[in-house]
This record gives C-alpha cells, sequence and structure tokens, in this order.
C-alpha cells in the first residue's frame, strides 16, 4: 500500500483530466467550486430575484443528511428593515470584542480579531440572508447535550456533530447555487452573539447556527488563501494499493 500526501502532482494532473472530459454540467459544478469565496465588502443593498432566491433555498434542502433527518429549518430573510434590525442587535451584543472560537483545553479565547461588527455590516447590506437553525433532531440541541449525563455525552455529541454536518451540507449548497447566479455570499457565524434576540423576533426554538449572507458584490473575490494539493499542505493522505 502506497501513502502519499496532498502534494501528489500526477494524482492532481490525473483529476484536471477526469474534468475536462466529464460532462458540462459536471464542469459547472467544478468551476463553481473554485470560484466561491467568502465576500464581505462592496454589497449594494438591491433585491434579488424571489424566483432566484427560492431555487438557492431549495438547493439547500437537497442536502444529504443522517437518517434523513433534516435538521435544518431555515429563515430567509429579505426584508430590509428586518435585516437592519437584526443588525442592530448584533452590535449590540456584549462582549464584542472577544466573541471569537474559544480552546476548551484552556477556556481561553484563540488570537483572532473579532468580526462581529463586520458581520453586522453585511446583513443590512445584501440582498437577503438566510438564518440557520438546528432544530436537533438527533441531540436535541445545544441545551440537551450540555445537559447529558457523562455516560450519555458520547453518543450525544455523535448525534450532534451528524447534524452539524448536514447543516454545513445544507449551506455549501445555497452558496454554491448563488455563485451559479453572479451573487457572492459570507457565512457568518458570529451572527450567534443575538442569538437570544434574533430567537424572540424570528419565533424559533432551536439553535442559532448562523447566517448565509447573500448578495451582489462589487468588489471582485480574493484569491484563494491556498490550494488544495500545494506541496506544503497535510490535509489529504492517500492510502492506494498501488506498489
Amino acid at each position: 500500500m502506497v501513502h502519499s500526501r496532498s502534494g501528489d502532482t500526477r494524482r492532481y494532473a490525473d483529476a484536471v483530466d477526469l474534468q475536462t472530459s466529464s460532462p458540462p454540467e459536471v464542469r459547472d459544478v467544478i468551476a463553481g467550486m473554485r470560484h466561491r469565496r467568502t465576500v464581505r465588502t462592496g454589497f449594494r443593498s438591491v433585491a434579488a430575484d424571489p424566483g432566484v432566491v427560492r431555487q438557492i433555498v431549495e438547493a439547500g434542502m437537497l442536502a444529504p443528511s443522517a437518517k434523513n433527518s433534516q435538521p435544518w429549518r431555515l429563515h430567509v430573510v429579505s426584508d430590509r428593515s428586518l435585516l437592519e434590525q437584526l443588525a442592530a442587535l448584533v452590535r449590540q451584543g456584549d462582549r464584542r470584542e472577544q466573541y471569537v472560537p474559544h480552546d476548551p483545553r484552556t477556556g481561553r479565547p484563540h488570537a483572532y480579531q473579532s468580526t462581529v461588527e463586520g458581520s453586522a455590516a453585511i446583513v443590512e447590506s445584501v440582498s437577503f440572508a438566510v438564518l440557520v437553525e438546528n432544530v436537533g433532531p438527533l441531540s436535541g440541541g445545544t441545551g440537551a447535550v450540555l445537559a447529558a449525563t457523562p455516560e450519555a455525552l458520547a453518543p450525544s455529541l455523535f448525534g450532534y456533530g451528524e447534524e452539524w454536518f448536514a447543516i454545513g451540507a445544507c449551506v455549501q449548497n445555497m452558496w454554491l447555487a448563488a455563485v451559479s447566479f453572479g451573487m457572492e455570499a459570507a457565512f457568518l457565524a458570529d451572527v450567534t452573539i443575538a442569538e437570544t434576540e434574533w430567537r424572540s423576533i424570528l419565533g424559533f426554538e432551536g439553535d442559532l447556527i448562523g447566517a448565509l449572507a447573500v448578495g451582489f458584490s462589487d468588489d471582485a473575490p480574493g484569491p484563494k488563501c491556498d490550494e488544495p494539493f500545494a506541496p506544503t499542505m497535510d490535509r489529504v493522505v492517500w492510502h492506494t494499493s498501488e506498489g
């Protein structure tokens, strides 16, 4: 068995050859994946075609989920005044500068700069935002997981992880669909700083996972931070039978 890392340029070339010989619709999907970027600036406060918005949301509903549990509930907000209200609540969140991922081993924040203010600016300027709620069909949601006994915690986390996997696929589907319609997007997880207030306004009971903000941006998408098969990367290990 041969183990090789992601710098295997021959395998990358094989993948490119396969792409060029694939049907056009397959190449379009791959092209969309390569084009997709997180765009956080330059949005114009213009409305999107309702039919296009519906197709983007329907793409999210096509995502796979464990046991077909479909843990998402999608709140599609295009009303300008409501977007501005939601953004204002994000700006009012407590400890905005410390609202970054924390290391569970130490309880201390990771060395990231808070993007809460920037996320609020995006919410109030995009064409629409899809707020993603986890209804917790497998885990019961964050509260149930936190309250689990030590014996129940590991299997509860398994179901919780399955929900997040499905929601990630749902968001990615919508994002790629938006790109196919010439739109840009950003997924904003730190809007959860206003989860309690958003829950009250929008009437959901599950966990707020974040918001996919979608719109038309005048700023060109930037380059990828890294190439997926760059020799310095160590994120893919090939386990093959080649000698």
